[in-house]
């Protein structure tokens, strides 16, 4: 069930980044997105396009939209699964938590990919491109949730400790408001993010690290300097008002934490070098979205 949806989104999302037309259209797109990642099937990618009996003589913007409905449709079943399970007396309470974070996790994730579908309806395909990204990690959230913090793996709870520290340490923070508290945390992930990049440049200049390492410290590199643009972004979203894009763009930069974590653990006992790095980029972005949420209800309430 994970699997399924998050290759569902990695196929939208690998469509959104094709861009050419072809009289053999489903084949020559699948065949570029699933060169573009490995993480997508060329067959699968075939099976779920042709699925469709409209496929045949869509364009391949039809085949987008089909494939962020497909994923909809993936995550209305999880959702409508998750709602079974919790009727059940089985579980534990713990685990009856995990269920009902999945719960709103997967409806988050729906009522994002609708945003999507509007959006590329809208021609705004960087913004649709961001929400497919954000829905994408619903299966691993969802997953995490059931598994207890091991040993050398990065916390991804919120720390309230981190946050009061963090602000606290700008003096600016002592006479602003919630949207000036707002800016502080994405401006500190922004320093973070930067000094991190400065970090990772000395570590591969450095010569210490086996080819393994060596690789995974250059993905660090690229999923960092991409994170520096996304905070730039949402604190320009945030600037003039969008408070739900900038909310995408700082998750956005919030993956590159995550993944750059998760690299150097796809080799058991590999430690990875950026782990405190990881983990302060992961947690002020955190605090600048649960700002920014809160800014959000405000407006909206």
């Amino acid at each position: 069930m994970k699997r399924s949806f998050f290759i569902n989104v990695f196929l939208v999302f690998s469509l959104l980044c094709v861009c050419f037309v072809s009289p053999n259209l489903i084949e020559d797109s699948c065949l570029k997105a699933a060169k573009s990642d490995p993480n997508l099937r060329y067959d699968f990618c075939i099976a779920c396009l042709e699925a469709n009996p409209k496929s045949q003589n869509a364009s391949l913007e039809d085949l987008v939209v089909f494939s962020i409905e497909l994923t909809i449709s993936n995550a209305t079943d999880i959702t409508s699964y998750i709602t079974e399970l919790l009727r059940e007396k089985r579980f534990d309470q713990r685990t009856k938590n995990g269920l009902q974070d999945c719960y709103e996790i997967y409806s988050d994730a729906n009522s994002t990919l609708q945003d999507a579908i509007n959006d590329f309806g809208s021609n705004d395909y960087e913004k649709a491109s961001l929400e497919v990204s954000s829905a994408m990690d619903a299966p691993t959230t969802c997953e995490d949730g059931f598994k207890e913090k091991k040993k050398g793996e990065m916390s991804t709870a919120f720390s309230y400790n981190v946050c009061l520290t963090s602000l606290k340490a700008v003096p600016a923070s002592h006479v602003t408001n919630l949207q000036g508290l707002a800016l502080i945390a994405m401006e500190l992930a922004l320093q973070n993010a930067t000094a991190s990049i400065s970090t990772i440049k000395k570590l591969l200049s450095s010569g210490s690290f086996d080819p393994f390492a060596s690789s995974c410290l250059m993905d660090c590199l690229e999923q960092y300097s991409g994170g520096v643009v996304t905070l730039v972004g949402a604190t320009g979203a945030f600037l003039t008002g969008k408070y739900d894009e900038a909310n995408l763009w700082v998750s956005s930069s919030m993956d590159a934490a995550t993944a750059c974590e998760h690299g150097f653990k796809k080799m058991e006992g590999e430690v990875s070098p950026l782990e405190k790095e990881n983990y302060y980029l992961f947690q002020l972005c955190d605090i600048a979205i649960c700002i920014i949420n809160l800014l959000s209800l405000s407006v909206y309430s």
